[in-house]
């Protein structure tokens, strides 16, 4: 469960375990950004679930405060140890920002 946020709009220092329900609860839904910004991680964190190696998924910065706009959402994704990016399905390994050219 994730507590309060302190008076200057951030979460308590520390690492906090989450559902993914509960996280989009709370940064990714009210605001059109927010909710833009929710859609592009569930993209990105469906890719690497996909793979059947991602082990964590942790998210920091801006997108996890009570800031109404975030520019962006930063995200570290652990994989397993034997994590092989060419044994991954083209979708999830674009040598550009995916959809772009």
């Amino acid at each position: 469960m994730l507590p309060e946020f302190t008076s200057a709009g951030e979460l308590p220092a520390g690492v906090y375990v989450v559902t993914s329900e509960e996280f989009r609860a709370r940064f990714g839904a009210g605001i059109p950004r927010r909710i833009w910004l929710s859609s592009r991680l569930d993209v990105l964190l469906d890719l690497a679930d996909k793979t059947g190696k991602l082990l964590r998924v942790f998210v920091w910065g801006s997108f996890v405060t009570t800031k109404s706009a975030p520019q962006d959402i930063d995200i570290l994704l652990v994989m397993a140890e034997d994590f092989e990016l060419d044994q991954v399905a083209a979708p999830s390994r674009c040598s550009t920002p995916c959809g772009r050219s």
